[in-house]
């Protein structure tokens, strides 16, 4: 299978399984805001993010791994393979075992951040406990999920993971119907992991099976897994520093009910990105292979161009939407119309979303190119930017400024990132960078253009939603605008035609 093909299919795949699990998380949330209340939402989501700290304990030694299997697997050397997953398994059995003990240590600091929690100390401290042995399980066959992904096989791990969700939301949505119980819930929430990890491991042997792992240079190779970690850790550190801090810093300056009521907005941008994460999964490997074979600059260029603009089509399709209609859905899924916050809000947490997704082809490429102390800095650099800035301004205006300082460290990280790649392009960095900067400044246009128009469009007739259905019919009437304004601002492109041209292909080959 070509590299175009396969990140397709793996794209394809990812995109539908998201889907899928979005569908099921929706209606498991709207239980959970229903039967439980906001506060508990807002307590989840802080333990959550606590327990996503914990994770921070592999070093962003994952990441390593995968850019020292991209090698033996496309040289298909079984013996180094086999050699790396000895040491791979190692490693992880520390990493999971580390998260134990350093979250026992966390629990002894939960009065800190969580001040007066309406559900008892007990179920509280009953709720970190049941998440810490989630994530610690989810280690136990990261190994074999590496392989996977490196052999550009990501979408069978993915299947596997939806047929563990699956089962466990159906379950989690009979607890929450006949018993409204939050630990019930997380009790079935920490099956899901050793669901999946079955499967998994079941998929490597059969697939894998003759790949017998062997000590080999043990300890040589988890040496240097370490010394390739430091230089990820910064990466790992600015992933959770965006992605998990914010409910912290709320819920120890304004409460967890802050929190609980900004989560409502947060849950559609996070989905948002775990569809876009599940979309382009299959394609960091096929980066990783691409930087590490001949191919020339102008191919190396072309390919960022093309994946930066996949992205762009994806994310622009739910941007506008999420903008113009947030404040119509918040109410009519939460049934209480005290839930919707200011404006300022799905502006902040789209365009934090968006500059994350079209940085991610830039990060990938460099973390391809093992250029991870470069990549580290730069991570380092907006992690502190992030969290400096939100424990300024939330003291001055509240949560909004948390958001504020969020999408400054994205931007901060976007333009450190172009800088730093596009050096790598010699005396021809000139011409490509303003190719580049031509096409964002494209795209940026064309979704602020879109979400004005469909907005005034929308006071124009005077809609009014209070129903699915006029729901429904508004964010069709937005879809249609934002692909026809889309069409016309990229028809000309070549990313554009590229793409129409790869999809001509496959549905001549069916």
């Amino acid at each position: 299978m070509g590299r175009v093909e396969a990140a397709i299919k793996g794209s394809v795949t990812g995109l539908s399984s998201q889907l899928i699990t979005l569908v099921l998380k929706f209606i498991v949330r709207t239980f959970l805001i229903r039967k439980l209340g906001v506060e508990v939402i807002g307590l989840d989501s802080v333990l959550i993010d606590l327990v996503s700290m914990l994770s921070l304990a592999d070093l962003g030694i994952t990441t390593a791994m995968l850019y020292r299997l991209y090698r033996p697997v496309i040289d298909r050397d079984f013996k180094r393979i086999s050699e790396l997953l000895s040491a791979y398994r190692t490693v992880f059995r520390t990493v999971s075992l580390a998260i134990i003990v350093f979250g026992i240590i966390l629990s002894f600091f939960l009065p800190m951040i969580i001040a007066h929690p309406t559900i008892g100390w007990g179920k509280v401290y009953t709720a970190f406990y049941l998440q810490l042995f989630a994530t610690a399980a989810s280690y136990l066959v990261s190994e074999q999920r590496l392989l996977l992904d490196a052999d550009k096989k990501r979408h069978w791990s993915m299947l596997m993971d939806l047929a563990g969700y699956v089962t466990t939301a159906i379950l989690e949505i009979v607890v929450l119907i006949l018993f409204a119980d939050y630990i019930g819930y997380l009790v079935i929430a920490v099956l899901q992991p050793l669901i999946s990890g079955i499967a998994i491991h079941l998929l490597y042997k059969r697939k894998y099976g003759d790949l017998v792992t062997k000590p080999g240079r043990l300890k040589k190779d988890i040496v240097a897994l370490y010394q390739d970690a430091r230089e990820v850790l910064g990466n790992k550190i600015a992933g959770y520093v965006y992605s998990s801090t914010d409910n912290v810093v709320i819920s120890i300056f304004l409460g967890v009910s802050v929190v609980g009521t900004l989560s409502n907005y947060r849950y559609i941008t996070n989905a948002l990105k775990g569809l876009m994460n599940s979309a382009m999964s299959a394609v960091q490997p096929l980066v990783g292979n691409l930087l590490n074979s001949d191919s020339s600059t102008h191919h190396v260029f072309k390919v960022l161009q093309r994946y930066t603009f996949i992205r762009f089509s994806i994310i622009g399709a739910f941007a506008v939407p999420v903008m113009v209609l947030s404040s119509d859905f918040i109410p009519i899924w939460t049934g209480s119309a005290k839930y919707v916050l200011p404006l300022w809000v799905p502006i902040l947490l789209i365009a934090d979303l968006y500059f994350g997704s079209l940085l991610g082809p830039l990060g990938e490429y460099l973390l391809g190119l093992g250029e991870f102390r470069l990549s580290r800095r730069i991570s380092v650099i907006a992690a502190v930017t992030n969290l400096v800035i939100s424990l300024i301004l939330v003291t001055v205006v509240g949560y909004v400024g948390v958001l504020i300082g969020t999408v400054i460290s994205q931007l901060i990280t976007w333009v450190l990132n172009i800088r730093s790649l596009f050096k790598r392009f010699g005396d021809s960095r000139s011409r490509y960078l303003h190719r580049y900067l031509n096409r964002q400044i494209r795209y940026a246009a064309i979704i602020v253009i879109c979400t004005i128009l469909c907005r005034q469009s929308l006071n124009l007739w005077n809609l009014n939603i209070r129903s699915w259905s006029t729901l429904i019919l508004a964010g069709f009437g937005v879809e249609v605008v934002y692909l026809g304004v889309a069409f016309l601002g990229v028809r000309r492109i070549s990313e554009f035609r590229y793409l129409i041209d790869v999809f001509k292909r496959i549905i001549s080959k069916r």
